[in-house]
């Protein structure tokens, strides 16, 4: 692959791709109860067992994300949370480092990003990040991290085998229809 991609289905084909690549357990495109299609199904290390999803978006940006595009793609997000009840992670956004914490942090004010990332965690959406060489080479990205809740659920990095992460188990879900007191009170 030489060129960035121009559409969502050629980004779709070189994640996949990338995926394969690097032995990451994954499904493309699976088939919801409610007919939804997400981009694409995380495995646990088995191979069998989901324990998340992904939705790709073409052209994101840490500093042009609007917030009605977050709003969108939240809202699409959460629906497939719902039905799932898996956590659900927006991406590709295209980073050189992973020092990437004022955006799962709520740290940057001025950020699209990082109030979806502050808000969306609520309900078990977090973000999608790639860590990029050359963005026109997948077979250059050096590392992909998501995030959610101010953590790092997965962090993959060529390289550097002591700060990789990845989920052993399914991961602890917000409980999104207990009444809001009842947390405080617990």
């Amino acid at each position: 692959m030489t060129e960035t991609a121009k559409t969502e289905a050629e980004l779709q084909s070189q994640i996949n791709e990338w995926f394969e690549s690097i032995e990451l357990p994954f499904v493309r495109h699976p088939t919801l109860d409610n007919g939804s299609v997400p981009d694409f199904g995380l495995m646990l290390a088995d191979g069998i067992t989901p324990w998340a999803l992904i939705e790709i978006k073409l052209g994101l940006s840490l500093s042009a994300l609007t917030v009605k595009d977050a709003a969108d793609y939240f809202e699409q997000c959460l629906k497939y949370r719902l039905v799932t009840n898996l956590p659900v992670f927006l991406g590709p956004f295209f980073v050189n480092n992973f020092s990437i914490s004022h955006f799962f942090c709520g740290g940057s004010k001025s950020s699209a990003v990082a109030a979806f990332s502050a808000l969306a965690g609520r309900a078990d959406v977090g973000l999608f990040f790639i860590k990029e060489n050359n963005f026109d080479y997948p077979r250059k990205w050096s590392g992909l991290a998501l995030t959610m809740r101010q953590f790092k659920v997965v962090r993959y990095e060529f390289n550097h085998d002591k700060y990789n992460v990845y989920p052993e188990s399914k991961i602890k879900m917000v409980a999104i229809n207990n009444a809001a007191s009842k947390k405080v009170r617990e």
